[in-house]
């Protein structure tokens, strides 16, 4: 796969504070779903990644195909003693084929199996692009989500886990036509909500992380806010040891998105 035929894919939910034992479990799925999603879609791609925090839950994928390969088909038609009659003339069951194949009956083949000859046509279903099919994509992969206790807000908006507040769809430097529960998608994420709660325009996906790092003062690498909250607590001893349940550890970094 020619990388100049690829772009990375971004999908960022935005969401009020997420229960801190259900978001290692939601992101993984929603990461598992959009990934069963493309296979099932023949829509090649590269590395998946995901982030979360307490208002969000994301998924980076790179090298995304632009399109899908095109498919060749093969339909069969009726048998030969049906289609044509004595004379060889091409019956109603051969029109009807022909038609349905949007072609000539000249341009049909003929093929032997066990029980005889029969018509045949092979084709050519062409590949539809990966921005046409993403909307259907994400909306599959958010509905399967394993969210225990739905939730719905405002004007019976919902159901999901948390009411959402915004909706990332990039692929490439192009926002994906989508709107969920009446939130359009767009290129904007939002910082911290207290450090930085204005909206961050990201310019292709593959700026995510770091542009909620350097400007948003969120850490939205799950493993790398752990590390730093682990360090956090080493230097508070001055590097002595410290007993660290690893249950509390990972709640607490599922509470913070800037330790």
């Amino acid at each position: 796969m020619s990388l100049d035929k690829t772009k990375d894919f971004l999908l960022e939910i935005g969401t009020e504070e997420l229960p801190p034992f259900q978001i290692g479990d939601l992101v993984s799925s929603l990461a598992l779903n959009l990934e069963h999603e493309l296979k099932k879609l023949a829509l090649a791609h590269g590395p998946i990644k995901s982030y979360s925090s307490p208002r969000r839950l994301a998924v980076l994928i790179s090298n995304l195909s632009h399109k899908q390969l095109d498919q060749p088909i093969e339909i069969r038609g009726p048998r030969i003693e049906i289609a044509f009659d004595s004379s060889g003339q091409p019956t109603a069951a051969a029109i009807k084929f022909a038609g349905l194949c949007g072609v000539a009956i000249s341009q049909l083949d003929k093929i032997e199996d066990k029980k005889g000859a029969l018509l045949f046509h092979k084709t050519i279903k062409p590949g539809q692009t990966a921005f046409h099919l993403l909307p259907e994509i994400i909306i599959n992969s958010i509905k399967k989500l394993p969210i225990k206790r739905p939730m719905r807000w405002g004007k019976n908006m919902g159901p999901f886990v948390r009411p959402i507040h915004w909706l990332v769809a990039m692929f490439g430097q192009e926002v994906v036509p989508l709107e969920i529960f009446e939130i359009k998608a767009s290129n904007y994420t939002f910082g911290h909500r207290f450090h930085h709660p204005d909206a961050i325009k990201i310019s292709e996906p593959k700026q995510y992380e770091n542009l909620l790092t350097e400007k948003g003062y969120v850490i939205a690498d799950y493993n790398k806010r752990q590390q730093k909250i682990r360090d956090q607590i080493l230097a508070a001893t001055n590097f002595g040891s410290a007993v660290i349940p690893e249950g509390l550890l990972a709640e607490v970094t599922n509470l913070v998105e800037w330790p």
